[in-house]
C-alpha cells in the first residue's frame, strides 16, 4: 500500500490487462494492416502471436479466472508461459513471411 493505493492489484491485474490485451488482440491486427508497425516489429524482432494463440490464451484466462480457486495467478502465470513457449516457435512474424 502506498497512499492508500494498493499497487500490487493496480500492476499485477490492470496494468497487465492492458498490456496483455494490447500484446494478444492488438498486435496481429496492426502486423496485418498496416506497414509501418510490421516493419518496426520485423526491424526488433519482436514476436507477434498469431490468432491461434491469441484465442487460446484468451480463453485459458477465462476459465481460470471463472475458476475460484485458491492459486488462479499461479496457474495463470503457467498459462501465459506455455502461451510465450509456443509463440516463440511458431509466431505471426516467422521467418518466410
Amino acid at each position: 500500500m502506498v497512499m492508500g493505493v494498493d499497487l500490487n492489484r493496480w500492476i499485477f491485474t490492470y496494468v497487465l490487462v492492458l498490456i496483455f490485451t494490447f500484446y494478444f488482440l492488438i498486435t496481429p491486427i496492426m502486423y496485418y494492416k498496416n506497414k509501418f508497425p510490421k516493419t518496426i516489429v520485423n526491424r526488433f524482432s519482436f514476436l507477434i502471436p498469431n490468432y491461434l494463440y491469441s484465442s487460446i490464451f484468451l480463453i485459458t484466462t477465462l476459465i481460470i479466472n471463472l475458476n475460484l480457486a485458491e492459486k488462479v495467478s499461479e496457474v495463470w502465470e503457467c498459462s501465459f508461459a506455455v502461451t510465450i513457449f509456443f509463440i516463440c516457435f511458431n509466431s505471426l512474424n516467422k521467418k518466410g513471411n
